[in-house]
């Protein structure tokens, strides 16, 4: 008889988990990708309800992103976003007022940033286009845009960092997924491990490697992009903010 009570913790732990406060989770995509033509869309933000079977919620127009988006890097903290555009452009734009803090242009390009833990400071390459003997990163103030540093990197150094699964040696492949539209490469995925998500409008189940959705815009047409991130929200305030990069995680229902 010991089966019963422990289904019946089992079901109270799956009912609160399922109850956790009201937190939705949303995948929010910038458009147009500055880095492909595939899948575009008119300029701005898509938000899809990630628990809906990705259904497409509504657009936030932003004009400015038409000049094509080079990055959408996101901090809880700050409860906003970091888009740069191929156009030497950095902005900051609220996920909670929804409405952009503050936009400058940078005179070597700023490519995909990235922002420390706690939203103080944004790391930004300079643009891939840039030629300079400064070309390097830019330090950057996460509050108002300021540049606060420049972090000289030799010219077309290309030095690079590799990290392999290593469990078994050498690093073997396991499977493939078979993507719906060409592009120039991207992967992240979702906070609990279960999706992933690519530069195209695959959404993928991490654990059986399956395709499971097609992200779709206002207008029922398939839409891609590699600028997009994670974001939960809880009475319209945001709780917690996903990762642009592959960050391997593993899925809370167990094992992959």
């Amino acid at each position: 008889m010991k089966t019963l009570p422990l289904l019946l913790l089992s079901l109270l732990t799956l009912s609160a988990t399922a109850a956790e406060s009201g937190v939705k989770r949303y995948l929010y995509l910038s458009t147009p990708d500055g880095a492909q033509t595939e899948g575009r869309s008119s300029e701005g933000i898509l938000i899809f309800d990630i628990d809906n079977g990705h259904r497409f919620v509504r657009r936030i127009t932003i004009p400015i992103f038409k000049e094509g988006l080079r990055g959408f890097v996101g901090n809880a903290t700050t409860h906003a976003v970091y888009y740069t555009t191929t156009s030497r452009r950095m902005g900051c734009f609220d996920l909670e007022s929804e409405k952009i803090v503050w936009d400058r242009t940078y005179d070597a390009g700023c490519d995909r940033a990235c922002i420390t833990p706690d939203g103080t400071k944004i790391y930004v390459p300079t643009g891939w286009w840039y030629r300079g003997d400064d070309s390097g990163f830019l330090v950057v103030d996460a509050k108002d845009g300021t540049l606060l540093k420049r972090i000289r990197v030799n010219v077309q150094a290309h030095n690079s960092l590799f990290v392999f699964d290593a469990t078994v040696m050498p690093p073997k492949e396991k499977t493939h997924v078979d993507l719906s539209m060409g592009g120039h490469g991207w992967v992240t995925f979702s906070l609990d491990g279960r999706y992933a998500w690519a530069h195209t409008p695959d959404v993928i189940d991490v654990r059986t490697k399956k395709v499971v959705a097609t992200l779709k815009d206002e207008n029922g047409q398939p839409f891609a992009s590699s600028k997009f991130i994670e974001v939960h929200l809880r009475n319209g305030k945001v709780v917690r903010v996903g990762d642009q990069f592959g960050l391997g995680r593993v899925h809370v229902a167990g094992n992959l």
